[in-house]
């Protein structure tokens, strides 16, 4: 804070790569000290863009939670709730993830709660073996319903659930509930091959049938992102580009590699005491599971976690994320590590 007050000023990532292998600052010497400084918002903001829009570098950590809802028939639906912050004294519903086949889900932000599905904002497609995975960004159809901001859909939607979470619109208290705006409900649309935008693709290691395989190992290719939080190119690649499979598989050009962010899923260490693969969660993952993971991006020299993603009890997840990836980018990722896969354990 002394060098910010004195004017000096250093690179971001310079700074960071020191501060990966040293203690002290390169100006004066003086102690680093490293937290996590938290993405802080409250009611009125727009969820929508909120949700969608890359994180911006200093835009903090976004902390969130994953929940697990059995159905009578057919698979969970996991819902991700906004962890409660300064200005919102309780978790928010934003987002639902729900299976429509065993490989492929839908990533929806919820008007109602969980009870009925709301507006498709990504759809994800594994392989038959559960090793490749995309995210595309969804299709409406036309006139579909945009959601709405948190303040407007809060005058619609008031109150908490029975677990004392609030829902989506649910902010504002002493709000009345009235019936949802069913006629204006977006539908999702199959986009065809020649429109689909992709938001990222996620590769695991097969390890299922190999007889010293370790722990998993995930690659994950995104769209590169400035450090305002924008597509380097205005826009997100297609299918029939190919650039991010092309950026896992190792065959991209130079001019797409330029445009695409690769990250790997940081290996955990086995500990004698244990007897087990363990990784540092810092106190947000409590029971180990095959399904935790930090990524961390390739080319980021101070090797910061730009996403980590880790079991909580039997029914629930954490979920913490910052720049480079937007919210619904790791709600996907985090979908895709929850899925059953033939050929990773």
């Amino acid at each position: 804070e002394g060098h910010i007050d004195n004017r000096a000023s250093v690179h971001h990532g310079c700074i960071r790569a020191w501060a990966a292998q040293k203690s002290s600052c390169p100006l004066c010497r003086a102690e680093l000290t490293v937290s996590c400084v938290r993405y802080d918002v409250g009611p009125g903001f727009d969820l929508r863009n909120f949700v969608t829009r890359p994180l911006a570098l200093d835009a903090g950590t976004v902390q969130c939670s994953v929940h697990e809802r059995p159905q009578v028939a057919g698979p969970p639906v996991y819902e991700l709730f906004l962890d409660a912050t300064s200005l919102m004294s309780a978790p928010v519903h934003i987002l639902t993830g729900r299976w429509t086949q065993s490989s492929q889900f839908v990533i929806e932000i919820s008007t109602t709660g969980h009870q009925l599905p709301g507006t498709p904002l990504a759809v994800g497609r594994g392989n038959v073996l559960g090793t490749r995975w995309t995210v595309n960004k969804a299709q409406a159809s036309r006139g579909a319903f945009s959601a709405p901001s948190m303040s407007s859909t809060a005058q619609q939607h008031g109150g908490d659930s029975a677990d004392g979470r609030r829902h989506l619109g649910q902010i504002a208290p002493g709000a009345t509930a009235t019936a949802a705006p069913l006629a204006r409900r977006a539908v999702w649309c199959r986009p065809s091959a020649t429109t689909r935008e992709q938001l990222l693709c996620v590769n695991y290691k097969p390890n299922r049938f190999s007889l010293n395989a370790g722990p998993r190992t995930m690659a994950i290719a995104a769209p590169a992102v400035t450090e305002e939080g924008e597509l380097e190119l205005g826009r997100l690649p297609t299918d029939e580009e190919g650039v991010l499979d092309s950026a896992l598989d190792g065959k991209c050009s130079r001019a797409g590699a330029a445009s695409v962010y690769t990250f790997r899923n940081r290996s955990p260490v086995w500990d004698e005491r244990y007897e087990a693969y363990v990784l540092n969660f810092f106190g947000r993952v409590r029971v180990a599971s095959v399904k935790n993971f930090q990524l961390t991006q390739d080319d980021n020299l101070a090797s910061e976690t730009s996403m980590q993603f880790g079991r909580v009890s039997s029914s629930s997840f954490s979920m913490d994320v910052q720049w480079p990836f937007s919210v619904v980018q790791a709600f996907g990722i985090a979908l895709t590590s929850i899925a059953p896969k033939l050929a990773v354990k």
